[in-house]
């Protein structure tokens, strides 16, 4: 079986979305560790009570993986990518559109600037444009 040459492109983008998944693991493996750590008595202020740093051990456990776990579908969907898996390619023309949308929309409750913003938009912006260019598309036939 003859192997197919994926184009730059396409492997420029499963790469990124390769570290967009590895920046998803790290960011549960922080907030499950600053959760654990809200539980020992050096956690926060001397005053603060218990019920309150366990609580807020909660919300970072929860939170922090609620927020994560979907960056693990930018994992599958790189290597998928990387393949030229025609799955990948239709994981990711989802994938972008919701990812732009986020990016926009909590930019204010993460306190980030459009200046921050701007950049994750126009990439995947670009991206979702390249992956449905017709000689992109023969690469996942």
């Amino acid at each position: 079986m003859i192997e197919k040459k994926s184009l730059m492109g396409i492997k420029i983008i499963g790469i990124i979305e390769i570290l967009f998944g590895i920046f998803g693991f790290i960011g549960i493996i922080f907030s499950l560790y600053m959760g654990a750590m809200s539980h020992f008595p050096w956690f926060g202020r001397p005053d603060d009570p218990i019920e309150a740093k366990r609580l807020c051990g909660v919300f970072f456990c929860v939170f922090g993986f609620l927020v994560c776990s979907p960056f693990f579908l930018f994992l599958f969907s790189g290597f998928g990518l990387l393949k030229l898996r025609n799955w990948a390619k239709i994981m990711s023309l989802i994938l972008f559109p919701l990812t732009i949308v986020a990016f926009y929309y909590l930019r204010y409750p993460l306190s980030l600037s459009l200046f921050w913003a701007i950049p994750f938009i126009l990439f995947f912006a670009f991206s979702l444009f390249y992956l449905t260019r017709s000689k992109v598309k023969e690469q996942f036939k």
